[in-house]
């Protein structure tokens, strides 16, 4: 109800809770993945740059994360400690860590 969906919305895109968890987590990672573009746009080849360079564009990763990403960022902690606890998801994470 939240997303503004009815409850049985959930089970039409998800029928288990695998399919939830993939689900949720190609969300994240994409935010991320969106995020990580814009914070690294400054280094757009490969190659030589200097450890100042990287790390202001870690540094806007960080400050891009904490003030836009909002419940994307929340939402991929929550289930990374959850991994600690559900192999399967474990699995999932580091499945979409490889793409």
């Amino acid at each position: 109800m939240t997303a503004g969906l009815p409850p049985c919305s959930v089970n039409y895109y998800a029928p288990t809770r695998g399919k939830l968890l993939d689900l949720a987590l190609a969300t994240v990672y994409e935010q991320l993945h969106a995020i990580a573009l814009e914070a690294f746009a400054p280094l757009p080849t490969p190659g030589d740059h200097t450890p100042a360079e990287v790390v202001e564009c870690g540094v806007d990763f960080v400050e891009i994360s904490r003030t836009r990403g909002g419940k994307g960022v929340t939402a991929r902690h929550v289930l990374l400690a959850e991994a600690q606890f559900f192999p399967e998801l474990a699995e999932m994470i580091a499945e979409q860590r490889g793409q």
